[in-house]
């Protein structure tokens, strides 16, 4: 039975002491912070029984305020990107924060990640799990509505890291909640994840533009370098993606098989060294693949930096850009109805 522990994790650069807390089922361990909601750790074992920390962290809350790579955020409440900062509801224009060029990203300069989240230990099926909810009033980030947030951490017995989220509104509003977690499945020291063998269960890609929001156009994935619909390695054609100038490589939305908000198998990954396998399943419609291509010697864990295509992002949402590109799927949120969502990351080896 999963249990849960937790130690102090260090004061904000504003006074605000957070928390981290650990989940553990006998296997596998994580880590998670009251501090942005965020996943600090994953440790499992390989195909030797050896253990690995395989998600990129930081080791306390005021080095994740100095960092700019949303490593294990949670984020809200809208993740990626929305075009010049602009959506509208009902015929009103909302303007947000413009914090990458014209774009708003993860909802601005003050998003989820940066908040000290309330936690309360509740009890599942297989054990203790972690709640973690949040108040964001209306006009917060510029969104309407009052919002309340819950988001469970829970771990199985079979290693399977399962998160749910929740949220409720007064006011129709947006909400796009995911996860930031880069992987590394050779280690988080290990380098780069190239070699990396990915398979995505999706046959179609949203296209992007100069700003790197997708266009509202929708490509099959057939005959290009985002086909995974086999195995390859991250690696074997990411500096052919035809957007390259733009992304540096992959980070763009794939379309999944989901149908009706069932769950679905949306992806798998191995490590090339270690043999440890995630399996990545959801109940949203899209995932956002980014392979690390913007990571710029960051200082993470037990003084390791983490460079270039270091770790890799699996980031389950609504398409990106969709209040803008309606047609899209919208990720609207309407007064009284709640959102429910639930993404796994199943670990093991071979």
């Amino acid at each position: 039975m999963t249990t849960v522990t937790n130690r102090p994790f260090g004061l904000t650069s504003d006074g605000r002491q957070a928390t981290l807390f650990t989940l553990k089922n006998g296997n596998t361990e994580v880590d998670i912070s009251n501090y942005g909601a965020t996943l600090v750790a994953i440790r499992t074992t390989d195909k030797n029984g050896q253990i690995y920390d395989v998600l990129l962290g930081k080791d306390n809350a005021a080095a994740y305020q100095q960092g700019g790579a949303y490593l294990g955020a949670l984020i809200g409440r809208n993740g990626n990107r929305i075009k010049n900062g602009k959506f509208e509801i009902g015929r009103k224009e909302y303007q947000m924060a413009q914090n990458e060029g014209a774009n708003n990203l993860h909802s601005g300069p003050d998003g989820f990640d940066t908040r000290i989240w309330n936690v309360a230990v509740a009890e599942k099926e297989h054990g203790q799990c972690l709640e973690c909810s949040l108040y964001s009033p209306d006009g917060d980030e510029g969104f309407p509505g009052n919002l309340q947030v819950c988001v469970r951490y829970s771990l199985s017995g079979n290693n399977e890291l399962i998160l749910e989220y929740f949220a409720k509104t007064d006011a129709d509003t947006v909400v796009n909640m995911t996860n930031h977690a880069y992987f590394n499945l050779n280690g988080d020291a290990s380098g780069s994840i190239e070699n990396h063998q990915m398979t995505i269960f999706s046959d179609f890609y949203t296209p992007v533009d100069d700003d790197c929001c997708p266009t509202g156009e929708v490509f099959s994935v057939k005959g290009t370098p985002f086909d995974f619909t086999e195995p390859h390695a991250i690696g074997e054609r990411i500096n052919n993606v035809p957007d390259f100038a733009i992304t540096k490589g992959y980070d763009h939305n794939f379309i999944l098989r989901t149908k009706e908000r069932q769950m679905t198998h949306a992806v798998q990954v191995a490590g090339d060294q270690t043999g440890i396998v995630m399996d990545v399943y959801t109940n949203q419609q899209c995932v956002q693949f980014y392979a690390g291509n913007q990571i710029q010697e960051e200082a993470g864990k037990n003084g390791i930096v983490y460079h270039y295509r270091g770790g890799f992002c699996l980031e389950t949402q609504c398409c990106p850009n969709a209040m803008v590109q309606q047609h899209l799927g919208a990720p609207i949120l309407h007064a009284g109805d709640v959102y429910n969502y639930t993404t796994i990351f199943k670990f093991s080896a071979k």
